[in-house]
């Protein structure tokens, strides 16, 4: 397949063109090409999409979109658009895409110029200019007037200006001056202000014996300059209008040049115009003198960097093209040891070295080369004097002089000067010229933020993409096939760094019986990662830019880094590389060493200077995977500094768990008092019952963690607001796991159990409501077990009451009534009555959520009354809430309506604005039911708004999915949608199985009413098979309700009928009289239509009698409308408009508007 940009969007295949002309289909296409072979997030494909107007059913349409433009490729290219965990992605070959062409043939140009081989100049930009067929993407403006696609059409814009120029060189040189006459003409009036070009006008012009006219170019130039930027033409063009004037100009013609030629046209040893003046013709004077070229060859199969190589462009224009400033332009490149830093700058440094005709010099400053000590300032001074040609003995003793002649030499001239490996910014700032036509690129492992003005590039390792190309390039493609699974292990083994992605290449190259699966299962193993990296013959990583200078190896490489620090950050450095996690806070770094805040923040920023830690988010410290390995081996650390720092680090950690757990635990709870260090054998005999009588209270527990002040820094939180708390356990939550595994794991110290069990019901409540759940199930139960060795009875029985509530949420029944009988016999034992009431309490819970509402009720009863003797406000406001839910699905929303306002008051008075969300959609639930759906929607968006205020992810969900109910009564089927995607991607998130099966069957429903019963049925399945798998008998219910509804629109009947069956017998064993109903209106329906209207009558009646008994006006009206419609197909029609007329009341009443609308258009066919 073939891909356009350059100009209006085009596809073609094999067979030619191919249409596309849905407009959002043209911009999902460009949008991706744009970024083609990265991931597009889908924000923003959405963005280019819709803009500012994003519909709540986007997601849903861009799914669409995408089908569509894979239909559009067909069977065979089904595979080139890829759905990946945040976008999509569009793979395409360089030869497939008309801008990767343009690139590569540009490349190829700059090539040929380096060479000076003007045919193959002329060939390649000439090839690559036909490519363009317009301005890129000029039928989607709104795609091109995007942020990223302007950068990219600028970048693009910028490269064909100076294709052009560069064509209109090679051709002048080839003699060619007549033909290009008229190219140059258009060229020049599409680009008025571009020198180069207006130059190469005024040559052709004067080849062609066209004097005056070239005179005429200058003088219009000289003109619009003037006018637009108060500027006189450059140099280049001056000269060019000098030579113009010395052709036989008629005499009293002036022949002085502007002051700015005058100047630049006197003789200087390194001047090209001093070789002008002693040669004839134009093309002499562009040919120059040669020049001092010190470059390196440039890194084979250079892959990637395309943003730092522009914005390193970018600079090099504005040296080259900008007003003097009096000092140079300067751009820093720094980043990790073997990140290519290096290799980004002689890859530029070649890429523009023509526009530096007066010398393009390199210095390896030595910086962090392991044999050789840093170049002093004096030597640097010394090497870049020599280089431009000045005698030895005239170099001056004293480096301040040196620096002097240094900027004398270099001013008014165009140098481009590499400083490569540098220490420091007091190492560089001698060496900078005093004028801004001088281009420096310094490269260094260190941020340099001691160079004023420069430009900072920090360079980060390779993408994904860019780390397969490259080990593709090094190895050979057939080595290291894309499509293998194992080519992205070995890219992230790597580290995605570029030094280790070649030394891994270069292996497979050279060693042919070397199998990619071999090397990569070689590089599981993180103690022998890297040795394996580290090359031994030098030519492995392809060539001598692949390293820093004088270094083959990774250890090498990060051993003179290493090496280098001081000793109170190797020891930092050491001690961060075996602590649990993926990075650290400076309160936890301060932890670390036993020190305080300040000095650990000092460090960290110090490290993350030197490009030896990263920074993803501000005040969190993370490292890079080998350089973690690299301090981890053990000549860099000692083991009994280490015990006894990550002792520090676990009992930081459960200090600011537990204090974030205050905020954000759901359940009472009651603990021992004993802290970890106590517990032992036999603890929690006589544990303490608790109680919470007010915001922030309700745990009587915290001594468990020993002293507050054993945590540096955590007097800072005693006032903690619940965000706060989300907000810390958020950004721990992965250390709060490790350390919490490490501490319960295999081979663990008897002292640090109790500390792990305790991090692990700290961290419980974050883990209930945003998951992942799994890793929920795996800690708790690993938890309980170590309790269990530990002879810990009271922590086995928390752990099992949390683990009892993962498997609940995970839809786990079965195993969420073991581990709570389990914990209650523990609780009971031990005297614990609060435990107790909480054991009972989720016993009741599990009852509910599968479905056994008889069993629910008593215990739930039961534990409320412990929890008022007890003084638990918090268990009974639980208790009361859950109740409620249970006398609303059985029914009666009467007694379900009362506990929930009872709950309500609770939470209100307790300050738990989750409770008051939870409350508030139950109460919208029983509204809604009772066919006050106006009601239910202000409940709903007010439990909405309460989680949204917190932060609380399951929260949101539960409210999305309640309002999307209501919105769905309300015949607001967009609406609906939106808010069951919302809470789908939600549940998701958090691997909540039931909560995801209860989005699909609401989705299904949707589906349904809006016609499309085959992607209904489809959901409905889904969600049948998650609620068979975990015992859910509601949801088993309700989803074969409306399968069945799925089937019948279908026209599959016989299925329809057995699955409105199954449904109608669990919901009666279930003693939910609305779910019945709910069924026999759907009955009623298929029997009308299968046997007639007469087979109905019976469904609707006893649809009619139960609603009225619950009440659920909502399928009363459903009930009295099918019986309407029935007697108005039996002929009674007095019957039928009672019946609708009673229909459309209820209707109107509950606010149920499309379904009013279709009872009053039936009623308007008595009437005529």
């Amino acid at each position: 397949m073939r891909f356009g940009l350059l100009g209006p969007l085009v596809v073609e295949g094999t067979a030619g063109a191919m249409p596309l002309k849905s407009r959002k289909g043209r911009l999902l296409l460009g949008a991706l090409l744009l970024r083609a072979n990265e991931t597009v997030p889908t924000a923003g494909l959405l963005d280019a999409l819709w803009g500012d107007a994003v519909p709540p059913t986007a997601r849903a349409s861009l799914q669409n979109h995408v089908a569509r433009l894979r239909g559009l490729f067909g069977a065979a290219e089904q595979e080139r658009i890829r759905t990946t965990a945040s976008g999509y992605l569009i793979r395409v070959e360089t030869d497939e895409l008309d801008t990767e062409e343009f690139r590569r043939r540009a490349d190829d140009a700059r090539r040929a110029r380096l060479a000076r081989d003007w045919e193959a100049v002329s060939a390649e930009a000439d090839a690559a200019l036909r490519l363009w067929r317009g301005r890129p993407l000029e039928d989607l403006p709104s795609l091109a007037e995007a942020d990223t696609a302007d950068t990219f059409q600028h970048a693009l814009e910028n490269s064909r200006l100076q294709l052009r120029s560069w064509r209109a060189a090679a051709e002048l040189r080839l003699g060619r001056h007549h033909d290009l006459v008229p190219e140059l003409t258009s060229w020049a009036a599409e680009h008025p202000l571009a020198e180069e070009l207006q130059r190469d006008l005024m040559t052709a012009l004067l080849h062609d014996g066209r004097r005056a006219e070239a005179l005429d170019v200058y003088g219009r130039l000289r003109l619009r300059l003037s006018e637009e930027l108060g500027v006189d033409p450059g140099a280049a063009v001056q000269e060019v209008y000098l030579q113009a004037l010395a052709e036989d100009a008629p005499a009293g013609l002036e022949r002085q040049a502007p002051p700015a030629a005058r100047r630049r046209a006197e003789p200087t040893p390194s001047s090209p115009t001093a070789a002008a003046a002693d040669a004839s013709g134009v093309a002499a004077a562009l040919a120059g003198p040669p020049v001092r070229c010190q470059l390196p060859a440039e890194a084979r199969a250079f892959t990637g960097r395309a943003a730092e190589v522009e914005r390193l462009l970018g600079c090099a224009r504005q040296a080259a093209d900008g007003e003097e400033t009096g000092w140079a332009v300067v751009a820093a490149v720094d980043g990790m040891a073997g990140v290519g830093k290096s290799a980004l700058a002689v890859h530029v440094a070649q890429r523009v070295r023509a526009d530096f005709p007066d010398g393009q010099l390199f210095v390896d400053l030595r910086g962090w080369t392991p044999s050789a000590a840093p170049m002093t300032t004096a030597e640097a001074l010394d090497a870049l004097l020599r280089a431009l040609d000045v005698p030895p003995q005239t170099i001056p003793r004293d480096p301040a002089e040196r620096a002097v002649q240094l900027r004398d030499r270099l001013a008014g001239t165009r140098t481009l000067i590499v400083l490569d490996n540098a220490l420091s910014s007091a190492q560089i700032r001698p060496l900078l010229p005093a004028t801004s036509r001088c281009l420096v690129l310094v490269t260094s492992r260190k941020r340099l933020t001691g160079l004023d003005d420069s430009h900072a590039v920090s360079l980060r390792v390779l993408s994904e993409a860019e780390s397969l190309t490259l080990l593709r390039r090094v190895a050979g493609a057939e080595r290291v096939p894309a499509e293998q699974p194992e080519a992205r292990e070995l890219a992230a083994l790597c580290g995605f760094v570029p030094l280790a992605l070649r030394i891994a290449a270069a292996q497979l190259r050279r060693r042919r019986s070397l199998r990619l699966t071999d090397l990569v299962e070689r590089l599981r193993d993180e103690h022998h990662r890297l040795p394996r990296l580290d090359q031994l013959d030098g030519s492995d990583a392809g060539d001598a830019l692949a390293a820093e200078p004088e270094e083959r190896g990774l250890s090498a490489v990060f051993a003179t880094s290493f090496t280098a620090l001081p000793a109170a950050e190797q020891r930092l450095l050491t001690l961060l590389a075996r602590t649990p996690g993926t990075d650290v806070d400076a309160p936890a770094a301060a932890a670390l060493l036993g020190g305080d805040g300040v000095t650990a923040e000092q460090l960290l920023d110090s490290l993350l200077d030197q490009n030896l830690l990263t920074q993803h988010v501000p005040g969190r410290y993370g490292f890079h995977d080998l350089i973690r390995l690299y301090c981890r081996e053990p000549r860099q650390w000692d083991a009994v500094e280490h015990d006894a720092a990550l002792d520090r680090l676990l009992t930081h950690y459960a200090h600011g768990a537990e204090h974030a757990a205050t905020q954000l635990r759901r359940w009472p709870r009651a603990v021992p008092t004993p802290c970890p260090d106590e517990r032992g054998a036999g603890a929690g005999a006589g544990a303490g019952s608790g109680s919470d009588k007010g915001p922030g209270s309700g745990i009587a527990g915290e001594a468990r963690v020993g002293d507050r002040s054993a945590g540096p820094g955590w007097g800072r939180v005693a006032g903690w607001a619940e965000e706060s708390a989300l907000a810390w356990m958020r950004a721990e939550r992965e250390n709060l796991l490790a350390s919490a595994r490490l501490a319960v794991g295999d081979g663990r110290p008897a002292h640090r159990v109790p500390v792990g069990i305790e991090l692990a019901l700290a961290l419980a409540p974050l883990l209930h409501q945003e998951g992942p759940l799994a890793d929920a199930a795996d800690l708790l139960r690993a938890c309980a077990e170590a309790a269990r060795d530990a002879g810990d009875r009271f922590g086995r029985a928390e752990c099992l009451t949390e683990l009892g509530r993962i498997h609940m949420q995970r839809g786990d029944f079965a195993d969420a009534h073991r581990a709570h009988e389990e914990s209650l016999t523990l609780y009971r034992a031990q005297g614990a009555r609060l435990g107790e009431a909480n054991a009972i309490y989720e016993r009741g819970c599990v009852h509910l959520f599968s479905g056994d509402y008889a069993a629910a009720v008593p215990l739930l009863e039961q534990c409320l009354e412990l929890y008022r003797e007890i003084g638990s406000d918090l268990g009974q406001a639980n208790a009361l809430f859950q109740l409620g839910r249970a006398y609303r699905l059985t029914g009666d929303l009467s007694r379900g309506g009362e506990r929930g306002e009872r709950a309500l008051e609770l939470y209100v008075a307790l300050g738990k604005r989750w409770g008051e969300g939870h409350v508030l959609c139950d109460l919208a639930r029983v509204r809604q039911l009772s066919g006050e759906l106006r009601a239910a929607v202000e409940l709903g968006e007010r439990a909405l708004a309460a989680f949204r205020a917190i932060d609380n992810h399951l929260g949101e969900a539960t409210a999305c999915q309640a309002l999307g109910r209501i919105h769905q009564d309300l015949g607001e089927p967009a609406a609906a949608t939106g808010l069951f995607e919302r809470a789908l991607r939600l549940f998701r998130a958090m691997a909540a199985e039931q909560a995801v099966a209860r989005s699909l069957w609401d989705l299904g429903r949707v589906r349904l009413s809006a016609g499309d019963p085959e992607s209904a049925a489809s959901l409905h399945e889904q969600s049948l098979a998650i609620f068979l798998a975990s015992g859910n008998r509601n949801g088993e219910a309700n989803a074969r309700h409306d399968l069945g509804r799925a089937r019948h629109a279908l026209g599959r009947a016989a299925e329809a009928a057995e699955l409105l069956t199954q449904a109608r017998s669990l919901f009666h064993d279930l003693g939910d009289p609305h779910g019945e109903a709910e069924v026999l209106n759907s009955t009623g329906a298929l029997r009308s239509a299968v046997s007639g209207p007469e087979s109905a009558l019976p469904c609707y009646e006893e649809a009619l009698r139960l609603a009225r008994r619950v009440p659920s006006p909502l399928e009363a009206a459903r009930a009295l409308e099918g019986l309407g419609r029935a007697h108005a197909s039996l002929g009674d029609a007095a019957q039928a408009v009672t019946e609708l007329r009673e229909a459309l009341a209820l209707y109107r009443h509950i606010g149920a508007v499309p379904a009013a609308q279709a009872a009053e258009a039936l009623l308007s066919e008595f009437s005529d």
